[in-house]
């Protein structure tokens, strides 16, 4: 186990260590308050100097800018038909353009890096630039606050499967709005064994 990583993930996929980290932080989306899981966080993260923290939340999709209907990771869509990057279901307050400034907790931290699997959580409704909606906007917000890369796709997701779409870094102290990231992925994003066999096959050609 790598001893730098920390792993954050959702009960609902409790069993899935896919980003080989030492520590482990379990929650409920339900019951959990989203401060509390942040704060528990900060605590691991600086007592046993973690530099890369890895997060398995549900993405949040919707059809309309009135509210979402319902997490990503719930029954298969393809879009238009629903629109990611409306939050991330982070505990029971969730993740959003409008309070992603709650990551700044982590600044004292110094991470090096973020990792999201989340589905379709950097996806953007072309409506809603620049507001809720915007997962773009606020992932870099995420980089910003904590002062770490951050790393998320903007595709539906799957545990125990590669990355699907394409894989976006954020950078800190940044206006980019995330950066397209080119395979093979840097070692921190390896998923499963397919995606390391074809890191591999990729560098041999």
């Amino acid at each position: 186990m790598k001893a730098d990583r920390l792993l954050i993930c959702d009960l609902d996929f409790s069993g899935s260590n896919q980003f080989d980290a030492q520590e482990s932080l379990y929650f409920n989306a339900g019951a959990d308050s989203t401060e509390g899981i942040l704060q528990t966080a900060f605590n691991i993260i600086s007592s046993r100097k973690i530099t890369n923290v890895f997060i398995i939340v549900h993405g949040i999709s919707t059809t309309n800018s009135n509210g979402y209907n319902g997490m990503s990771m719930v029954a298969g869509y393809s879009l238009p038909q629903k629109v990611g990057g409306f939050g991330l279901a982070l505990g029971q307050e969730l993740i959003d353009v409008t309070n992603d400034f709650l990551f700044r907790k982590w600044a004292p931290c110094k991470l090096s890096n973020i990792v999201f699997l989340s589905c379709s959580a950097a996806n953007s409704d072309p409506a809603k630039v620049g507001g809720w909606g915007d997962g773009k906007l606020m992932l870099q917000h995420i980089a910003n606050a904590t002062g770490a890369n951050v790393y998320c796709a903007d595709a539906m997701q799957y545990i125990n499967r590669d990355w699907e779409g394409d894989m976006f870094r954020f950078p800190p102290h940044s206006t980019s709005r995330g950066i397209r990231v080119n395979r093979p992925y840097p070692g921190i994003l390896k998923r499963t064994f397919a995606s390391y066999m074809e890191s591999l096959d990729s560098w041999a050609e």
